[in-house]
């Protein structure tokens, strides 16, 4: 039940807000410095994850050691068969259910979404896309930064691996 008020003889009028634009993006740091990134507007795919990989594995010379956490695609059937056909050149690590802070990468997300909520806020796709990719291309360019996310204590246990 909402309460309001109006003088008297007119209707209480109750805001109402458009819903909310968005869009998606997937990432990957390493403690080196570097930085990749997707956007996308639709949900997440297997195909699209691979894709993504695909890129991460082009990108390098090593052996990436992908964390992830439990999003269902991450354990795709798709997904596992290109996984098994490139063992030599990614593998993937789950991060435990509910607990973002062990993984580098959400300390990037908590950046991201800081910048987005401050100073000119975006309310279009158009708006948001354009302000995350000013961001992330910055990101890029500052390998200090994304090396430091590896250094907060809750990550220890990727320093003692030296990862």
């Amino acid at each position: 039940h909402i309460k309001g008020f109006a003088p008297k003889g007119q209707t209480p009028a109750v805001p109402s807000f458009p819903k909310a634009e968005k869009i998606n993006m997937i990432s990957a740091i390493n403690n080196q410095g570097s930085c990749h990134f997707l956007c996308y507007e639709e949900n997440m795919t297997q195909q699209r994850f691979i894709d993504f990989m695909r890129r991460l594995v082009k990108d390098t010379d090593r052996k990436v050691l992908f964390i992830v956490d439990n999003l269902k695609v991450h354990h795709g059937k798709i997904v596992a068969e290109w996984l098994s056909e490139h063992k030599d050149e990614i593998e993937l690590f789950f991060t435990s259910p509910y607990s973002p802070e062990i993984n580098p990468d959400e300390y990037l997300n908590h950046s991201l979404k800081q910048n987005i909520h401050s100073g000119i806020i975006p309310h279009t796709k158009k708006q948001i896309w354009r302000k995350t990719e000013k961001f992330m291309i910055g990101m890029q360019e500052c390998q200090e930064k994304i090396a430091s996310f590896f250094k907060h204590k809750r990550l220890k246990f990727i320093q003692e691996y030296g990862y």
